[in-house]
């Protein structure tokens, strides 16, 4: 293997493991919410700051893998299924919209940097929305089949998701000091041959 493909190989692997790790980490909190993870602030960070497969595929596997491990763990294996096909459906597609935006609306544009920063803040929260979207679309179904909860109703269940958002804030401040970090706009222009940035203004 290459130096080339071992440094990306290695690269998507620690990632991969800090988004399970990410996944596992909860902190409970009263209901509706019940626990708070910190996975969201990586998943904005992936969605940001690579390109739409890879960012998919990044959120899709740390996510469901995470999440499987924290259904085992909490003991809540009638809804293990549920919750992973969720996470694969819901963080990885939120992962592939952030990137998908972000490649459209920043990255083949030349916007100044307080249009880029309130578009990058736009962005994540459009992909908290869709989280929120991806869960209900998965776990709505198996609810009502499973448990007879009619769909509207349901709904309500899935609401309490929306709480990663306030970690938006964070989210950005993590990608700015990452572009601060390794002098990069985006992290495909450090790891990957494909991709070519023009480095941070200093």
């Amino acid at each position: 293997m290459s130096s080339y493909n071992s440094r990306v190989a290695a690269s998507f692997g620690i990632i991969s493991a800090l988004m399970v790790l990410l996944n596992v980490i909860v902190v409970p909190v009263p209901p509706p919410i019940q626990y708070v993870g910190f996975a969201a602030v990586l998943i904005y960070f992936v969605g940001v700051m690579f390109k739409p497969a890879r960012a998919f595929w990044l959120c899709a596997v740390g996510s469901t893998v995470g999440q499987i491990l924290t259904s085992i763990y909490l003991g809540q294996m009638s809804t293990l299924v549920e919750y992973a096909v969720g996470a694969f459906v819901a963080r990885g597609g939120e992962g592939l919209l952030i990137s998908g935006l972000v490649w459209v609306l920043i990255r083949k544009k030349k916007n100044p940097p307080l249009h880029q920063l309130g578009l990058e803040i736009a962005i994540l929260c459009i992909g908290c929305t869709y989280e929120v979207l991806g869960y209900y679309i998965v776990g709505g179904p198996y609810d009502l089949i499973v448990s007879g909860i009619p769909l509207l109703v349901d709904l309500f269940a899935y609401l309490p998701t929306f709480i990663d958002m306030v970690f938006v804030p964070v989210g950005i401040a993590v990608i700015y000091a990452a572009r601060r970090q390794f002098q990069m706009q985006y992290l495909d222009s450090y790891l990957f041959n494909d991709v070519v940035e023009t480095p941070v203004a200093q």
